[in-house]
């Protein structure tokens, strides 16, 4: 939180002005990842009834983290590779970052499912052929 003494006046019409802005959200991968503690950090699972509770949840946690980035796409993961200033395709190790953060972010969301919820995830794969199929 900004202090008083981040603020100036405009001398004109004595309109506070923020000189310490907050810093930009992060485009960064966090290195090491954080950590989730599924478990602790997030203790509603969701089920099919509770939706509201668990996405405050699961929301409040990602942006405490800074990490919504990843999961709402504004943060798309970066290309496998890239190529150097001599023209060379070299792995992108920000890629290789991101998904280390990635992968922890997915187990928490899985983590925080119901148990109800989380049989369904193997079966949704076979259901959506059926459904292609015209089969319900």
């Amino acid at each position: 939180m900004a202090s008083i003494e981040s603020f100036n006046t405009n001398s004109n019409n004595q309109t506070p002005i923020n000189t310490n802005p907050s810093p930009p959200p992060s485009t960064t991968v966090p290195n090491p990842p954080i950590v989730i503690n599924a478990h602790a950090q997030l203790p509603i699972k969701l089920t099919p009834t509770n939706f509201p509770a668990w996405h405050i949840q699961f929301h409040s946690l990602l942006v405490g983290f800074d990490l919504l980035g990843f999961v709402d796409g504004t943060f798309p993961c970066p290309a496998r590779s890239m190529t150097t200033e001599n023209t060379i395709t070299i792995l992108n190790p920000e890629h290789a970052r991101w998904i280390r953060q990635d992968k922890p972010i997915l187990n928490a969301i899985v983590s925080s499912l119901s148990l109800s919820l989380q049989i369904w995830f193997p079966l949704l794969p076979q259901h959506k052929r059926h459904e292609k199929r015209g089969l319900q």
